[in-house]
């Protein structure tokens, strides 16, 4: 039901509310919603997406700190910062795009959907991380996880919606 109204939303379907009357009889024991499984089947996505983040994080700051070992100076905590976002955006689309959202549109609509979100983010990772370390003077490596926090909403909202959601006509895609 949640994913139906959130495509009429998307698709500005007006909503009309009527109140019903519920009757719950015999307690509800013809009740078929299993609390765990249900919820597991619901949020699976976001699941999946948090996982995909996750391990993506992980190559990313992996990267970035051999970087930023290797590169000194300014130009080496950018240089870490770009490189490192390029090999794990790299792997984080081959995960979101077979795993996560399972897509069925062509590879090379959604990875160059993808290729102009993972520039966006990149460029807000890379300005937001510069003033994190030299304008508040945060620790390089702290500051890198609190924008990755950060970012994950955003990322996660734009894949779902603009990277990997197919534009068929006459359906629903959710």
């Amino acid at each position: 039901e949640m994913n139906q109204l959130l495509a009429m939303v998307k698709k500005k379907i007006p909503l009309l509310e009527v109140e019903i009357h519920t009757i719950y009889e015999d307690n509800n024991s013809s009740s078929h919603f299993h609390v765990f499984h249900d919820s597991f089947l619901i949020y699976k996505q976001l699941i999946r997406f948090a996982a995909s983040s996750i391990s993506s994080f992980l190559v990313d700051y992996s990267l970035f700190f051999f970087f930023s070992l290797v590169m000194v100076g300014n130009a080496g905590i950018l240089f870490a910062n770009v490189t490192a976002r390029i090999f794990s955006a790299l792997f984080n689309y081959e995960v979101n795009y077979r795993v996560v959202f399972k897509d069925e549109q062509s590879r090379k609509t959604s990875f160059w959907r993808y290729a102009v979100l993972a520039a966006a983010i990149l460029t807000l990772n890379t300005v937001s991380l510069s003033f994190f370390v030299y304008a508040l003077g945060i620790n390089a490596l702290a500051a890198k996880i609190l924008i990755e926090i950060l970012l994950f909403v955003f990322s996660w909202s734009m894949q779902k919606t603009f990277v990997f959601h197919s534009h068929g006509k006459g359906t629903v895609n959710l």
